[in-house]
């Protein structure tokens, strides 16, 4: 077996079709020396050693066919299929312990970590690539040394893994391979029509003077009247660029529905933020941006100084601007649909049985942390069975 050291990179070497991976990208032929011999495939030397190894093999098959051997390896295969398993692989490049790593291998990997600028390229990347191979083989086997393979998490892990690959590769992939018609989309676009369209928007400075629940009609008064020396303070700094924003910080309560001083956008209705219908007449009674309302708008949670702060006009998005979304959306809730149906039908095929009383003790002691009471109820007593039922 040739060392780590020995590996070498020919750039000059020809390519030999069909002894190569296709997925070479590196640049040159990989080969492994030991001594001043070439293990290249490609030389006549090996060349030469290949038939002898490949006659040798035959013979051992047709000895142990023979003989009916059937020994089992340690890893649970026969030593046939091991050879046979081995000799596909072609060239080894390295062996750790009883495993080999094959010069195929050794190119794929290769050709999934093409060198970046400034990189070392020729003789010592390829060492560098084979001696990252050898040392994730020696942590793996290390690994399975110590048990590691058995450990719970590992298992859940591989467990998520598998269940993933499945649904991917049974209900994902099927279903983002399918074309999405013109007709569907259209279809989809008028259902959430709504979605891609905007009414005409506002938004405010919002001096609000919060009323308490309970208030007497006195204190509402006060309040009030607090509401109307704060619209006169604005009225006589309307003139200053920052004068309005100061009274918001010396008097505003912050509202339930918004910031401080800021209702955000929203429309006649006063969607999305909430805004009271009263409020939102006031607002879009304001003509210009920078329009002080004239009065105190009165709310059921208190009183309002407004000052318009910001318009959007309508706004409406056509099919061809929102159709990349619009097929993300609909590959999106088929997959989640696709996947729902997959995983019903598995269950359907099986007999699913749950301990109600087990896991009404196992809900009973989350109810104080997730809301969950007991008792456990069975939702399809025909599906879900008691354990101990006979």
């Amino acid at each position: 077996m040739g060392r780590i050291s020995d590996l070498t990179i020919r750039p000059g070497a020809k390519r030999h079709p069909g002894r190569e991976s296709s997925n070479m990208r590196v640049g040159a032929t990989v080969s492994m020396t030991s001594g001043n011999r070439l293990l290249n495939p490609g030389h006549p030397v090996n060349l030469v050693k290949g038939r002898i190894r490949w006659l040798l093999l035959i013979v051992f098959l047709l000895c142990a066919l023979t003989l009916g051997c059937s020994k089992q390896d340690e890893g649970g295969k026969t030593a046939e299929a091991k050879q046979q398993t081995e000799a596909s692989a072609g060239p080894v490049a390295a062996r750790v312990g009883q495993a080999p790593i094959s010069v195929a291998e050794l190119r794929e990997y290769a050709a999934e970590r093409s060198p970046g600028r400034g990189a070392a390229t020729g003789e010592e990347v390829a060492r560098r690539y084979l001696d990252e191979l050898v040392t994730s083989e020696v942590l793996y086997q290390e690994a399975l040394r110590l048990g590691l393979d058995r450990e719970p998490e590992i298992h859940r892990s591989i467990r998520q893994m598998l269940t993933q690959r499945l649904l991917n590769r049974q209900v994902t992939e099927a279903v983002l391979s399918r074309k999405i018609e013109e007709t569907k989309l259209r279809r989809y676009y008028d259902r959430h029509v709504g979605e891609f369209s905007r009414p005409e928007q506002l938004r405010l400075a919002d001096i609000f003077i919060a009323v308490p629940a309970g208030a007497t009609a006195e204190e509402k008064g006060e309040l009030r009247k607090k509401a109307g020396q704060v619209l006169a303070e604005a009225v006589a700094m309307s003139g200053k660029r920052t004068g309005f924003g100061s009274l918001v910080a010396q008097y505003s309560d912050r509202h339930a529905n918004y910031g401080k001083g800021d209702t955000g956008f929203f429309d006649k209705e006063g969607k999305p933020v909430g805004i009271d219908r009263k409020l939102a007449e006031a607002a879009f009674g304001l003509e210009r941006v920078g329009n002080l309302g004239q009065e105190v708008v009165e709310t059921p949670d208190g009183y309002h100084i407004i000052m318009l702060v910001g318009r959007r006009s309508a706004q409406k998005r056509p099919l061809a601007a929102v159709k990349s979304e619009l097929e993300r959306r609909i590959r999106r809730e088929a997959v989640t649909k696709a996947r729902k149906a997959y995983i019903e039908s598995l269950k359907q095929k099986d007999e699913i049985q749950i301990d109600a009383l087990v896991a009404a003790e196992f809900l009973a002691d989350l109810k104080d942390n997730s809301g969950i009471k007991p008792p456990f109820i069975v939702a399809d007593p025909k599906r879900f069975n008691r354990f101990d039922e006979t």
